[in-house]
């Protein structure tokens, strides 16, 4: 498939394994005041800021993924009716606890499109046609082979970390360890085939997109 490379930053980490961001912890805010639109900068510190502040202004990967996943929902359109009447946003997670745990914490007390947002850990295919979003970790690929399966051609923003997770369209994004950073990849066909709509501000800060005219 046609595909885009491009140089943005993504987000480091200090040792391999944390980012270091100020102490203060800033509640996830509006984009545009970050920098205005489209601009790399206003989005990776809308990530930071959006991070669950840590003691000595560490905070650990997960917490970062956390971000990334909850900052998505500002620049992914689902389809009308997506949810339905009533029912809140739902962000899916298949990981390991401490993924689980971040993600709970940076969802708690939100909402997405006016709805209340939840975290979910889905235990059945049925479970997952109500997911909104569904990350799968690089540790739970095997028990969530069903899960993915469900998922297929539903309006859900399937998320992953596992090499070639966008590339082959498993999911429409991909988390990607470079070196020190932590970037993403993004699989435009497989988003539209799910009936999503991707923000071109998000685009241009990808590391690839996949898909790209199809």
């Amino acid at each position: 498939p046609e595909s885009l490379s491009r140089s943005s930053p993504g987000v480091r980490f200090s040792g391999g394994t944390d980012v270091r961001v100020p102490a203060i912890c800033v509640c996830p805010i509006d984009m545009a005041v970050l920098g205005g639109p489209g601009t790399v900068v206003g989005w990776l510190l809308a990530i930071l800021v959006a991070s669950v502040s840590a003691p000595s202004g560490q905070v650990a990967e997960h917490d970062v993924k956390a971000a990334y996943l909850y900052n998505f929902t500002k620049f992914v359109e689902w389809p009308d009716g997506v949810p339905a009447a009533e029912q809140p946003f739902r962000l899916c997670v298949v990981a390991d606890a401490a993924t689980t745990e971040a993600v709970t914490r940076t969802m708690a007390g939100e909402s997405v499109g006016g709805r209340p947002a939840e975290t979910v850990v889905p235990d059945s295919p049925k479970s997952v046609h109500d997911c909104q979003i569904l990350f799968v970790g690089r540790d739970s690929m095997t028990r969530a082979a069903r899960l993915l399966d469900a998922a297929k051609g539903r309006p859900i923003l399937v998320v992953g970390e596992v090499p070639g997770f966008a590339k082959r369209g498993a999911g429409a994004i991909e988390f990607v360890r470079e070196q020190s950073r932590l970037r993403f990849e993004i699989n435009v066909a497989v988003a539209k085939g799910s009936g999503l709509s991707i923000s071109s501000r998000l685009l241009q800060v990808a590391r690839v997109t996949y898909g790209v005219g199809q």
